[in-house]
């Protein structure tokens, strides 16, 4: 696996743990740009809306676009695949302790 698809596949879980621990499994895109920041997985702000829209066609996340910022809503499916219950072959496994 290259190096980029890696980081881009814990981008992805890093989304849906933040949504997973989020109220009501919502956030905004700019939460998500500092949390991704804060865990190392800085992405640029194109780079991110590129992954957000990944997330949604793969039924994962919903998005709502509010001019520059996307509210994301974390989905079933989306909640599963962080919680390892389910698997995308486009998101890093998370660790089950």
């Amino acid at each position: 696996m290259k190096f980029n698809e890696f980081i881009a596949k814990e981008q992805r879980l890093a989304i849906l743990i933040l949504l997973l621990q989020s109220n009501s499994y919502r956030t905004n895109s700019s939460l998500a740009y500092s949390f991704l920041d804060q865990q190392a997985l800085a992405l640029s702000d194109d780079k991110l809306k590129t992954e957000l829209t990944w997330l949604e066609e793969q039924g994962l996340v919903s998005l709502e676009r509010l001019e520059s910022v996307y509210i994301i809503t974390l989905t079933k499916r989306g909640a599963d695949v962080a919680k390892g219950l389910a698997f995308n072959d486009g998101v890093s496994r998370p660790e089950v302790v």
